[in-house]
């Protein structure tokens, strides 16, 4: 596998992107992810906390510390992780975190791995969603994202 840490984005080229590691890394090892290429973006994503405006870099742990940002999502950044992997993890990567579901991760033919049903319906489901689970009831893991959804955020791709 080759790691690359381009210096810009027209320089990353294709690969799997990965800024702290926290969720790449254990699925890559448990063989849900398979990548030829890591591209490491920590040096070229945007980092920091201007005025309303969080970069995709931010760690977790600066997010929870740093002045003006609204309680429930520094109390989201406290309760999303260890201390170790708030100081390493980004707003970025949490929230496109996969899925906990673990007939997703031990692969069962489920409808995200284009089978034709949810396991978790009819399954072991207790940490699963219960609403808008038509297609899927896996619920999304991000403590940050249920935040921002609540404060009303908007993401910029």
């Amino acid at each position: 596998m080759e790691l690359q840490r381009p210096s810009s984005l027209a320089e990353a080229g294709e690969g799997l992107f990965l800024h702290g590691g926290t969720e790449v890394v254990p699925l890559l090892r448990d063989g849900i992810l398979r990548a030829d290429r890591l591209v490491d973006v920590r040096g070229i994503v945007p980092a920091g906390v201007r005025g309303s405006v969080i970069g995709a870099g931010t760690s977790l742990a600066e997010l929870e510390s740093a002045s003006g940002i609204p309680d429930a999502l520094r109390e989201a950044c406290r309760l999303a992780a260890s201390p170790q992997l708030r100081n390493m993890g980004s707003i970025g990567g949490n929230l496109l975190q996969s899925t906990r579901c673990w007939y997703w991760r031990l692969r069962y033919p489920c409808r995200l791995h284009g089978g034709d049903r949810c396991h978790a319906r009819d399954g072991e489901h207790r940490e699963h969603a219960i609403f808008a689970n038509d297609f899927c009831a896996s619920a999304h893991p991000s403590d940050v994202a249920a935040a921002l959804v609540a404060l009303g955020a908007r993401l910029r791709t």
